[in-house]
């Protein structure tokens, strides 16, 4: 195999993933915050940001569930929405 090819198949490959990454972007953004991406077995950068990508989702899903679920006691305010987005208990 030419050094070309070789190239070319990284290209596509890369292409592949980062294609995946937007579809996953895409879907968070239009409130699919269930939507995750597998990383890759290379271990590079694109797969420390698809990792990013899913742990950023699964806050996201979790802080919507937390609101979700209502109030416990009355209506939440902002500093309620503010400790629930910090991961503190409203």
């Amino acid at each position: 195999m030419t050094q070309a090819s070789d190239d070319t198949r990284l290209d596509t490959r890369l292409d592949t993933r980062l294609d995946g990454l937007v579809d996953l972007i895409v879907q968070l953004g239009s409130g699919n915050l269930s939507a995750r991406l597998a990383p890759s077995e290379a271990g590079d950068s694109v797969d420390a940001v698809i990792t990013g990508v899913n742990l950023f989702a699964e806050e996201l899903d979790r802080v919507r569930r937390t609101l979700e679920q209502g109030p416990r006691t009355g209506a939440h305010d902002r500093a309620d929405v503010a400790d629930v987005a910090a991961g503190r208990p409203a």
